[in-house]
Parts: structure tokens; sequence; C-alpha cells
């Protein structure tokens, strides 16, 4: 996918059919895979060597979030130590993820059991709560892998809403199915047999690829 390049403070949506070759492009954004020919870079390094060099400075999110048995608190900061963990970033982190009914600090907010496997949450809280994850390091670039694609239509577009509010200090790429999810983003990436095949706004990615026209008029 060559000549792919996102500035800092955009936010991307990365649409395409399956097969198109948007998950492989999330895998050698974080270094997962590595190109055949070319480079991937992020602020002018390979992503191995932007990873090591600003810890938490990219924040993931995949399509289906795992929550550890614990409290809400401790998935927020999942992996930091309970002594160390910024309470304060954390509420904020679920206000801005659109979890504000867990932000107080009692048994009823951050301090709530989610149960093995988090049987006491919805499903659009636990992707939630995989953003306010991401979020906790407060990362410079985040990235959502159809994070919403098995959710209903009305917590998608919740979740779309709290993530079009996130600070235009983040940068953001989103890949996505649904074409609700990314209307409002300021740049849409299509992809097609693993070819980058038009960029632009939502309406003019409409007016260059007729699949996607298709799509839209369906949405």
């Amino acid at each position: 996918i060559s000549g792919l390049i996102i500035k800092p403070n955009q936010h991307i949506a990365i649409v395409g059919e399956s097969g198109s070759g948007k998950t492989t492009l999330v895998d050698l954004i974080l270094g997962i895979l590595k190109p055949s020919s070319g480079d991937v870079k992020i602020s002018g390094i390979a992503p191995s060597l932007a990873f090591r060099k600003w810890p938490g400075a990219v924040g993931y999110v995949p399509q289906d979030t795992v929550i550890a048995s614990g409290s809400i608190l401790q998935n927020v900061a999942l992996g930091y130590d309970s002594e160390t963990t910024d309470i304060s970033r954390v509420k904020q982190c679920l206000l801005l993820a659109g979890l504000s009914e867990f932000s107080s600090e009692d048994e009823a907010g951050i301090y709530l059991q989610t149960g093995g496997s988090g049987h006491k949450l919805s499903g659009g809280q636990k992707q939630r709560i995989g953003i306010a994850r991401a979020l906790y390091t407060n990362p410079k670039l985040l990235v959502m892998d159809e994070a919403t694609s098995s959710l209903d239509g009305k917590t998608e577009f919740e979740i779309s809403e709290a993530i079009n509010a996130l600070d235009e200090s983040i940068t953001v790429i989103l890949v996505a199915h649904r074409l609700s999810t990314v209307r409002e983003m300021s740049k849409v990436v299509y992809l097609a047999g693993g070819e980058l095949v038009a960029t632009g706004e939502f309406e003019e990615i409409r007016k260059m690829v007729p699949d996607f026209d298709e799509q839209a008029q369906l949405m």
C-alpha cells in the first residue's frame, strides 16, 4: 500500500471490502508484519523502534476487547501496578470513552467488579473500556481495528461520537466496515486488493468509488 501518508492529528478511516488489506495495513503499522517492499514509519522510524523510544505513545483497540476479572479501575489501567495507577487519569479516560457511569470512586464506579470475562458488562461497555484502556497512556496515535463491528447500531453510534470527540492532538486510525462509523472522519482511505484506490473526505470517496457510493446509499 504505497503512497499513504497520515499526518499528525488527523482522524483517518480505513475502509474496503473483506480481503482488501485493512487488517494487514494495521499489522504493518503496529509492526506485527514487515513490508515485503518499502517502509512503514512512525515519526520517521520503524514501528518497533518507535514503540521502544516512546512507550505508550501508540494505543490499540482490537475488534474484541478482553476484560480481565477485577475492577473497572484495574481493567483500564491493565498491566500497571495498583500503587502507581493514576486514578484521576482513569476517570478522565472513562469520560472520554463515554463511560461516565463508571467514573465515580465507589463500588458502582471505578471499583465495580466486572466478573469473569466481564459478564456484568454489555458489549458496548466492554469496547468502551478498551478505548479507555488505550487512552490511559495518553497516546499520540490511536489505532482501532473494527472495534465497533460487532455492536448494535445505537451503541456503535455512541462510540463513534466518543471517537470523534477525542482531543485533536491524537491521531486516530479507524478500520471500519460500517460506513456510518466513518462519515465524520477527516479523511477516508479506500483499499481494494491490497492497493490504495482513493483518499479524501467521505463524499469525495463516494464520487471516486462506485462500490463505496452504493454502500453509502444502502446505509
